[in-house]
């Protein structure tokens, strides 16, 4: 049997009813955006403010049934997560470059960023790259400013 992958394709997987099947839901589970690794190409706000927004680029590429590879599109106005508490908060603000975790919403959040409370959805699509929220960073390189609360270490740039 040829695995040769062409996309969500095999070639060996055509000419039965199971195998279409197969191919129609991996199809409709390739659809549905959950969560994927980002880089951090602008910050806009933050601070001593209201947590800001990042644009962002997917790091993990799509692949045509060609096996082309194809860049994502820039994803712009994803708000970030903030470790924060009321009107308390750690104020660790991403930075360009910085390399984290972009998660999307089930449904459009366009009316929510707007209004900061409970609205409908901005429209019928789901699990949208457009409604991403960029949670965490990860993949980076080591600290020069931290709190080390284990080793009960703090260094930072008193300047």
């Amino acid at each position: 049997m040829d695995k040769t992958n062409y996309g969500a394709l095999y070639k060996a997987e055509n000419g039965s009813e199971w195998n279409d099947l197969q191919f129609f839901i991996r199809r409709c589970l390739m659809q549905q955006n959950t969560s994927l690794p980002a880089k951090v190409l602008t910050v806009s706000g933050g601070g001593l403010a209201p947590v800001g927004f990042v644009s962002i680029e997917i790091l993990v590429s799509q692949v045509t049934g060609n096996n082309e590879t194809v860049s994502n599109p820039k994803i712009s106005n994803v708000p970030y997560c903030r470790v924060q508490g009321g009107k308390n908060a750690v104020i660790i603000d991403p930075e360009p470059d910085d390399i984290g975790i972009a998660v999307f919403c089930q449904r459009d959040i366009s009316s929510i960023k707007r209004s900061k409370k409970t609205s409908p959805p901005g429209s019928h699509r789901v699990f949208s790259m457009s409604d991403a929220i960029f949670v965490n960073t990860c993949l980076n390189g080591t600290p020069e400013q931290y709190f080390n609360l284990k080793t009960k270490t703090i260094n930072y740039d008193t300047t």
